[in-house]
């Protein structure tokens, strides 16, 4: 993933605070999961748009169909302005996944 964020540019970063790091690598996948990560300090990927970024989301899928219906349930995620401002206040890990379940996609 990083590999890619360094070759193309900050393509991962794909709403303001938002960044998506995900790569296909099926043979050293073996079941499809997503991490998260909110940040402390915001960081700057470089891009103008939507830098800097605080909240992340990685993605490792062991094949195309599971990436993109993860990628799916993700943009349920971006698009939703409440479900970030819970994600981004949320105080502790339980809130914060609590708020993911709430989507009733994960």
């Amino acid at each position: 993933m990083i590999k890619n964020v360094e070759e193309h540019g900050p393509y991962i970063v794909i709403a303001p605070g938002f960044a998506f790091a995900h790569a296909q690598a099926p043979d050293l996948v073996s079941r499809t999961a997503m991490s998260w990560a909110r940040l402390k300090k915001p960081v700057k990927f470089g891009n103008a748009d939507n830098d800097p970024v605080t909240l992340v989301a990685a993605l490792a899928s062991a094949d195309s169909t599971q990436h993109i219906r993860a990628m799916r349930q993700l943009m349920s995620v971006v698009e939703n302005q409440e479900t970030r401002q819970q994600l981004e206040t949320a105080s502790n890990v339980d809130e914060f996944l609590a708020v993911l379940k709430r989507l009733n996609e994960w």
